[in-house]
């Protein structure tokens, strides 16, 4: 009586490895979703702390893509 229930509950070798692998993939994007609620967030806010503290220069002395280099000036803006 206990075998029937058990022989319907068989799952073959490719259908296992297919669940397995959907398993996972579902597990990937939520851990990815996970993260990405977290640190967009986090990236945004150390933006706009970076911003507002007025940093132009990155740790180690690089300056950041598009701002000028230390004692350069941009074009246009007055010596004044």
């Amino acid at each position: 009586m206990g075998e029937e229930n058990l022989i319907l509950a068989y799952m073959g070798p490719g259908a296992g490895i297919a669940a397995v692998g959907a398993l996972i993939g579902v597990a990937w994007i939520v851990v990815n979703v996970i993260v990405g609620l977290v640190w967009y967030p986090v990236r945004m806010f150390r933006r706009w702390r970076r911003e507002r503290s007025g940093a132009e220069e990155r740790p180690g002395g690089v300056a950041e893509a598009g701002s000028p280099a230390a004692g350069e000036t941009t074009p246009g803006a007055s010596a004044g």
